[in-house]
């Protein structure tokens, strides 16, 4: 019953979705902080 379930969650596109929005923030806490140092 549970494997089921499992296998019809679209793992690929919810890994995509959290890289981006992790890659977005790892942007901004990186150029954010570097245009402030210099």
């Amino acid at each position: 019953m549970t494997e089921k379930y499992y296998e019809a969650i679209n793992w690929n596109d919810m890994e995509d979705r959290v890289d981006k929005s992790a890659w977005a923030r790892l942007n901004d806490i990186i150029w954010g902080t570097s245009q402030r140092l210099s």
